[in-house]
């Protein structure tokens, strides 16, 4: 097995480690970032407009993709779960650690860490799809969307389906925002 595939196949313990990791440090006990909750509203629903059009597929601990989505949030970029992952742990960050300097390394390899994954992600599609995925990868950035447009996407799934098949990552998600405001309040 290939280092990429054992990195995406531990994706979720490696994000569950940096989480444990956050709630370590000593939180910020100065104002909450309005940032923060900027971040996490749009990682929300970026996350929620990419699930409509995606299925259940992706929570397996290897790369699968029984047909390549193009559709959605999937025609304005590529990786949009990668990016929803990425504004909701950056307004965890800020939540918890608020802007120190701190914030920016672990930022900065929480990204890095995502890109990574989006990457391996694309040279998959890539081989399994070819020349259909690359006309797809010329008109769709990689991991930042163009809004032109954004009001004509057309989604499989309602918003309550959507948010259904991700429940266990809602749920970890708001166990993880009581943690921290515990984490900040009692400790």
């Amino acid at each position: 097995m290939k280092f990429s595939e054992k990195i995406y196949r531990g994706r979720g313990i490696i994000l569950g480690i940096f989480a444990i990791s956050l709630l370590l440090l000593p939180p910020n006990q100065s104002t909450i970032s309005v940032s923060a909750f900027i971040l996490l509203i749009c990682g929300i629903c970026l996350r929620i407009a990419a699930r409509r059009n995606m299925g259940i597929h992706s929570r397996s601990s290897t790369i699968e993709a029984p047909k390549l989505v193009q559709e959605g949030m999937y025609k304005k970029i590529r990786h949009p779960l990668y990016l929803s992952n990425g504004f909701i742990a950056s307004g965890f960050l800020l939540l918890h650690l608020g802007w120190q300097t701190i914030t920016f390394p672990i930022a900065a390899f929480l990204w890095l860490f995502l890109f990574f994954l989006a990457h391996n992600e694309d040279l998959f599609l890539h081989q399994k799809f070819g020349s259909v995925w690359e006309n797809w990868a010329k008109q769709t950035p990689f991991m930042f969307p163009s809004l032109k447009g954004i009001r004509n996407l057309n989604f499989e799934r309602g918003i309550f389906e959507a948010f259904s098949e991700d429940f266990w990552t809602w749920f970890l998600l708001i166990l993880y925002l009581a943690l921290i405001f515990i984490r900040r309040i009692f400790f």
